[in-house]
């Protein structure tokens, strides 16, 4: 008897934590596309925030998009770290497009009859994409090498530094613009 309870409490749990890590999953994508935008108006600002700060800002967003991607690869229920990654996946996948289409329209629009500030505006644009990409490569990483973990370590270690490093170089390139400005 005692069990059966055992079971029908580890199977609660493991439920219980499979809802969460979808919540997670589905909610992620925006949040992340949010912190970015903080991110982004902390760097854009000419008033700029110090190399600490920026360092920190950026790191910070990057690993918590990174982990939040990899997330629904490590579901406790078996079955549904198979199924999980794709809505994770799929919901990145949104997010960016959309925020792709935002700032594709803003740029023409704010930069029409000013083609000298198109590589001004690529930096400050990409500061933004940072997390959004993060978390999109890391639910990629954690669907397409779900199978060894070991693997998927490795993977989103490098995709980690690389997407840390073009943020960082971004975020700085944008506040050496605007400090040329001055």
């Amino acid at each position: 008897m005692s069990e059966d309870v055992a079971v029908s409490r580890r199977g609660v749990l493991g439920l219980v934590l499979t809802l969460l890590a979808a919540l997670g999953a589905l909610s992620a994508p925006p949040l992340v596309w949010w912190l970015g935008l903080v991110l982004w108006r902390e760097v854009a600002s000419c008033d700029p925030p110090s190399p600490l700060t920026t360092i920190s800002l950026t790191c910070g967003l990057v690993f918590l998009a990174v982990g939040v991607g990899v997330v629904p690869a490590l579901a406790p229920d078996e079955s549904a770290s198979r199924w999980l990654p794709w809505p994770a996946l799929l919901s990145s996948l949104i997010v960016l497009a959309l925020y792709t289409l935002i700032v594709a329209s803003a740029m023409s629009f704010g930069l029409a009859g000013h083609p000298e500030r198109v590589s001004e505006a690529i930096p400050d644009a990409f500061v933004s994409y940072v997390p959004s990409l993060a978390i999109t490569g890391s639910a990629a990483i954690s669907l397409l090498a779900r199978r060894s973990l070991r693997g998927m370590f490795v993977v989103l270690s490098s995709w980690t530094l690389l997407i840390t490093v073009l943020g960082l170089v971004a975020a700085f390139a944008d506040q050496a613009t605007c400090a040329a400005a001055r």
